[in-house]
């Protein structure tokens, strides 16, 4: 990641990554604002092993621009899909209403979900741009 200049990076594929890959790419993205990500565009962690759903919250609240999300088959499970559904409609700081503004495309498919969080992803729909 070193060799990255993730200011500039629009789109980022990092699919099936074990949990230290996991962390060592959000701690990455989520480093001091000089190297922040604020141009991505698109985020795939698709059948990755994140650990650290706070952090990826973080990473996409500080990507105001993103517009597609795959987070499928990574074991959220409900807790994890709950908090990031806070993260997409509010201030994690703050708990202050915020809904992401760019978000259009929002991939969750095989986490292990169940009715408990069917509320809660019901709602992004009405105050996310989902497309």
């Amino acid at each position: 990641m070193e060799h990255v200049w993730l200011p500039q990076t629009r789109w980022l594929e990092a699919r099936g990554l074990n949990p230290k890959a996991s962390r060592s790419l959000l701690a990455s993205l989520c480093s001091p604002r000089d190297r922040a990500v604020r141009s991505l565009v698109a985020l795939d962690l698709r059948s990755s092993k994140v650990t650290d759903i706070p952090a990826v919250a973080n990473v996409v609240r500080s990507c105001k621009g993103l517009r597609s999300l795959d987070l499928s088959n990574m074991r959220l499970r409900d807790a994890g899909a709950r908090e990031l559904i806070f993260s997409l409609l509010r201030d994690p700081t703050t708990g202050a209403r915020s809904p992401h503004r760019e978000l259009r495309s929002l991939a969750l498919e095989e986490n292990g979900l169940t009715p408990a969080v069917a509320g809660g992803l019901a709602e992004l729909p009405l105050q996310l741009p989902l497309e």
